[in-house]
């Protein structure tokens, strides 16, 4: 899942702000009470995915701010356009909840007691809730995504594109099926570790 058009425009804004002290401290003096609130704006990393999630976050969070800032700066006007695009927020929004959904599932697989069985069942949980995800787009609800859920409220306009959001969760699907297939192959015998009397064995 890359969805550049997304995070590539708030990295850029967040650079233009931070980059130079000057920015940060203007942008801090007019914000002062919503950056209290909602904290900082953060810089990309993007090695770490757990980085990536945090700033987006943000970054939603503080996007009128951002927005206004630009606007009185007379900069970025690219990016104010799509600050005040109702498709590119709906995009930005689910990919804040979808990434919110991987770092839950990436502490939890870095737990200093992450098992191998423990691995494999929250592997094929997290696969078991990306379906129940497709399952319930397809129905047009969207309450596993509460980001999604607070700017659909706010829409004027627009609605959000569930076609391409059921798409992006099939890719992020296939590609645990992909990353994961040695679970697969090894199904029996992990399943017979966590718990012998779980395999059925035909006698000969």
């Amino acid at each position: 899942m890359k969805f550049n058009d997304v995070i590539d425009p708030v990295v850029r804004c967040i650079n233009y702000i931070r980059a130079k002290a000057l920015h940060r401290r203007q942008f801090r003096v007019l914000f002062e009470e919503e950056i209290n609130e909602f904290g900082e704006l953060h810089l990309y990393c993007a090695v770490r995915w757990l980085s990536k999630g945090e700033m987006l976050k943000h970054f939603f969070l503080l996007r009128r701010e951002v927005l206004q800032f630009l606007v009185e700066k007379q900069a970025m006007p690219d990016e104010r356009d799509l600050l005040e695009s109702e498709s590119w927020l709906c995009d930005l929004a689910f990919l804040i909840d979808i990434t919110q959904h991987l770092n839950i599932l990436n502490r939890k697989l870095q737990g200093k007691d992450c098992s191998l069985p423990i691995m494999f069942n929250l592997v094929y949980g997290f696969k078991a809730k990306l379906s129940l995800f497709l399952t319930n787009l397809t129905r047009n609800n969207i309450d596993h995504f509460p980001t999604l859920v607070d700017i659909r409220g706010k829409l004027e306009n627009t609605s959000p594109d569930i076609s391409k959001y059921q798409t992006q969760i099939q890719l992020l699907l296939q590609s645990f099926e992909n990353r994961f297939q040695d679970f697969e192959k090894d199904k029996n015998n992990i399943l017979f570790f966590m718990n012998p009397f779980s395999i059925t064995y035909r006698g000969s």
